[in-house]
């Protein structure tokens, strides 16, 4: 009788695994992950980046407080809808490719994409509050690009390893991304 071993992290054992090695986590651990706690986790990681933003802004005189805290609300929001979005997008994309995962294992692999871009921003944070450094562009932006390589390995996995597809599915996932911060950032 073969002897398999079923690799099943706690959810912020997961987290950091989707940082250093999100090939496996997707491949091997996904199935019991929470599909909401993956979106808190983007949705925290927007959070601290419009948070950055926002004490950036601060900082130059051109916002107060209660639109610091006010864009960080928007960030939870945009991190946890935006990111549940694209994960819909690339589910039913992914099918025409033969994909078996489901929509709340899709959604929970994108969530955890941006474990690191939670990495980045609270680093980022820290310098602000601390050296008083603007770090939304530096800290925010990188974790946001940090954050493909997990969904490229997502896609790959949902599209039974077609690099090329995966890329693309993944770039046209973080131009979304990208193209509604655009128009989130010129709303605000």
């Amino acid at each position: 009788m073969p002897n398999s071993v079923v690799y099943k992290p706690s959810p912020i054992r997961a987290a950091l695994c989707m940082l250093i090695n999100p090939g496996m986590l997707v491949k091997k651990g996904m199935e019991q992950m929470s599909w909401p706690f993956s979106l808190l986790i983007s949705g925290a990681a927007f959070a601290l980046f419009f948070l950055q933003t926002g004490l950036d802004l601060m900082r130059a005189g051109e916002v107060g407080l209660m639109k610091v805290i006010f864009f960080s609300l928007v960030g939870f929001l945009y991190g946890s809808l935006i990111v549940a979005f694209i994960a819909l997008v690339a589910f039913f994309v992914t099918k025409a490719f033969g994909n078996k995962h489901t929509l709340e294992w899709t959604i929970a692999a994108f969530g955890l994409s941006y474990s690191s871009t939670l990495v980045f921003a609270f680093i980022g944070l820290m310098f602000s509050i601390f050296f008083q450094w603007n770090t939304a562009v530096a800290f925010g932006v990188s974790g946001v690009l940090w954050a493909l390589a997990p969904m490229i390995a997502t896609v790959k996995e949902m599209t039974g390893g077609r690099v090329w597809v995966s890329l693309v599915v993944a770039t046209v996932c973080g131009g979304i991304l990208l193209f509604g911060w655009a128009i989130l950032g010129n709303s605000l």
